[in-house]
């Protein structure tokens, strides 16, 4: 099959403050509510630009 990279999101790192969410261009990164953490909803549509980990000032996304 095939080997698709993901976001992968540190959660213990990530603090939500949602600017990995603003800064995708394709709004698969949102903010959970409950958990306050980011997360990607659609990885189906993620175009692995790595916009949200260059944003991250936590470094709390990894892109694997």
């Amino acid at each position: 099959g095939e080997v698709r990279m993901n976001i992968n999101v540190l959660k213990k790192k990530c603090n939500g403050c949602g600017e990995c969410a603003m800064v995708c261009p394709v709004g698969c990164m949102i903010i959970h509510e409950e958990e306050h953490v980011a997360e990607c909803i659609t990885p189906e549509y993620c175009l692995l630009c790595g916009s949200c980990q260059d944003v991250c000032k936590e470094r709390a996304i990894l892109i694997l």
